[in-house]
This record gives C-alpha cells, structure tokens and sequence, in this order.
C-alpha cells in the first residue's frame, strides 16, 4: 500500500484504486477512551457518507468498514482539492463551483447531517464534479 497522507487522526493509504483510512492511536489519550472514540468514529464515517451518498451529494463510495481495526475502505477520487481551486487566480469556474458546494450543503442539511469539518481543505473537484470528503466528526 501506498502512504497518501499522515495526519493528525487517521493515515490514508492507496491499495489499487481503494483509499484505506485508518485511524490512528491518540498517546496522549487513555486506552480505554482512545478504542471507544476510534470505533465511534470509524463507525460514524462509515454511516455518514452512506447517508450522504444517499441524500444525493458526491461524496466516495463505501466498500467496507473494519470498527476493530479502525478502518474505512473507500472509492479514491482523483481530484484537486478545492481550497487549492478557489486560490487559483487562472481557475475560471469559482461561481460555478460556488454554487455546488452550496448545493451539496443544502443536501446536507436537508437529510439532517451536519459535516462539522466543512472546509474547502475537505472538498475535491473531480471531472467537473464536487466531493466531499473527510465525515470523521459528522452528526
């Protein structure tokens, strides 16, 4: 597998076309509340995007979770990440893109799930279409 990102909560690898996440051990955190919150997470993700994916927004497809291994095997998208897009003075689609990330928002909200990390950081533009990505701490 493929190192793609280490971060903070969780390292995501590239095994053939599937992003594994994997969310990773807190030190500073005791054991006991470290499992609980890992598999809670994992498990919440794992809900969200379906949810998502279902109220109609781009977001990847879930192939499987893995709560005792912290684990979140989905769709890669090969894409630009937006924060970098809506930065890019030769980017000529702004409004365009504007508007779906308010759609996708809208969706959102309308299937009662809440991102709660909804940064252009957490959005990838793929052949004309937004994703959003990254439902670790959704509700």
């Amino acid at each position: 597998m493929k190192v793609l990102y280490q971060g903070a909560e969780a390292n995501l690898y590239l095994r053939d076309s599937v992003l594994v996440k994997e969310r990773i051990k807190k030190m500073y955190r005791v054991e006991p509340l470290d499992l609980k919150l890992r598999k809670y997470r994992t498990r919440g993700e794992g809900k969200a995007l379906d949810r998502a994916r279902r109220a109609g927004v781009s977001v990847p497809q879930v192939y499987g979770v893995d709560e005792k291994k912290y684990v979140i095997e989905m769709e890669y998208i090969d894409g630009l990440l937006v924060e970098d897009l809506l930065t890019d003075s030769g980017f000529k689609e702004k409004g365009k893109l504007s508007g779906m990330i308010g759609a996708s928002v809208t969706l959102l909200h309308e299937a009662n799930l809440v991102h709660n990390d909804l940064t252009s950081t957490n959005m990838l533009y793929s052949k004309g279409r937004l994703y959003l990505i990254d439902f670790g701490l959704s509700v």
